[in-house]
Parts: structure tokens; sequence; C-alpha cells
């Protein structure tokens, strides 16, 4: 009962950390979109192209054209979400350890974890990045600046999945009973907050990455473009300025 509870408790906190890196997730991207943030998705697919060896590259782009840095950012945004996931469980281990009480104790302890481990990782995709393309790719105070107020709305709206569940151990049945109840209402609410917290998130996610890829798209001149008809050139060889 104990260890079934406790995998209850993991995947509870894992949809919440999903849930709240949503919100998170959304915010950066409107920082991205209106004030020229950082978004960590879009730069982590910089520095997967720029490890991409130049032949492979090209030859993914021959084949699937725009696809392939969508796939490529799409995959990026999938990981940063597993991730929000994974610090959502990191987290319900430390709060144990280190019990900071209260809403905003347990919101001030997950903004920090989550700000501190996304900071490295962004300082660290930077250099890579800027090593491989000999050009800076953002400035370190940019990223500084941007991962803060995400990080503070994913560590306050984690917060409120944070609830203590009693764990059942040697009680009388009537107890015992109670404590399931209590864990069915803890499960209930959890969901509840995170179908909340998706349905605020989703449709800014969804409008703020349809801009950012308009954005980033581009656009091929027409077929009917002077620079694809090189016979309509203005210019005429000695000789042949006179049609006869």
């Amino acid at each position: 009962m104990t260890n079934r509870l406790g995998g209850s408790v993991l995947s509870i906190c894992f949809v919440g950390g999903l849930a709240s890196g949503a919100i998170a997730i959304a915010i950066s991207l409107v920082m991205r979109s209106f004030a020229g943030g950082l978004f960590v998705p879009e730069l982590a697919s910089q520095t997967l192209f720029s490890l991409t060896p130049g032949q492979f590259e090209s030859q993914a782009a021959e084949n699937f054209g725009p696809l392939a840095k969508y796939s490529a950012f799409a995959g990026a945004i999938i990981i940063n979400f597993v991730l929000y996931g994974l610090f959502a469980i990191l987290l319900s281990k430390l709060h144990r350890k280190f019990p900071w009480k209260g809403y905003v104790g347990r919101a001030t302890l997950s903004s920090l974890v989550a700000y501190v481990i996304l900071l490295i990782l962004a300082i660290s995709l930077v250099t890579i990045t800027e090593a491989r393309t000999h050009t800076q790719a953002t400035s370190i105070t940019r990223v500084v600046i941007s991962l803060i107020l995400p990080q503070i709305a994913f560590g306050f709206t984690l917060s409120s999945f944070s609830e203590r569940i009693r764990r059942p151990s040697k009680k009388p049945v009537a107890e015992k009973a109670a404590d399931t109840t209590t864990e069915i209402d803890y499960k209930k609410r959890a969901l509840l907050r995170a179908a909340i917290a998706s349905a605020v998130a989703l449709p800014i996610l969804y409008l703020g990455l349809n801009r950012l890829f308009l954005r980033q798209e581009v656009h091929l001149p027409s077929p009917s473009s002077p620079s694809l008809l090189p016979l309509q050139s203005k210019s005429k060889p000695p000789g042949f300025e006179v049609p006869d």
C-alpha cells in the first residue's frame, strides 16, 4: 500500500510539473515574441544544428525542407516539458529534506532549483553554439534575465500541487480508509489544477509558437521573380543589342 501510494505521489508530481512547466514555457514564449527574451527550446535547436555536420544538415534540409528545423524545435520543446516534470519529482524529495514551510516557501525553493538548473543548461548551450559557429549566440545577461519570470511562475504553480498525504502505517482500519479517501481527493484536486493550468497555457503556446514559426519561415522568391529568370536579363552581350 505504501509503495503504491508513493508511486501515485510521484506520478502526480510529474503531472504537476508538466502543467507548471506549460505555464513557464508559455510565459517564456511570450517574452521571446514581444520582448526579445531567450527561449530555451529555440536555443537548444540552434545548438543541435551547430553540432550537426554540414553535409548531413544539407541533406536533411533538402529532403525535409523547413520540417527538419521545426522537428528539432518541437523535440526541444517536448524535452523541456519532460525536464519540468523531472524537476517536480526532484523537488518533492527536496521538500522532505528541506521543509520550507508554507506555500511561499515551497514556491521559492521550486523556483530557485528550476532557475539554477536551466541557467546552467542555457549557458552551456550558448557556450557550445558560440564555440561551433565562432559568433556570439546571445549575451549572458539576456540568459540570466530571461529565465527569472518563467521559473517564478513554475515555482508558484507547482507549489499549489504540493499537498501533504498521510502515509499509511500501522493504523486501525477506519484510519486506513480515511487515508485512502484523502489520496483520492488529492488526486482529484491535483488533476483539476493540472487541467486549469493546461487550459491557460495551451492557447498561449499555440499562438506563440505559430507566431515564432511564421517569423522564422524563409520566404522563397516566386517563380516569376527576375532572379529566377536569367534569360530576361536587361544587359545583352556586345553585338546583340539589335534583334536582327
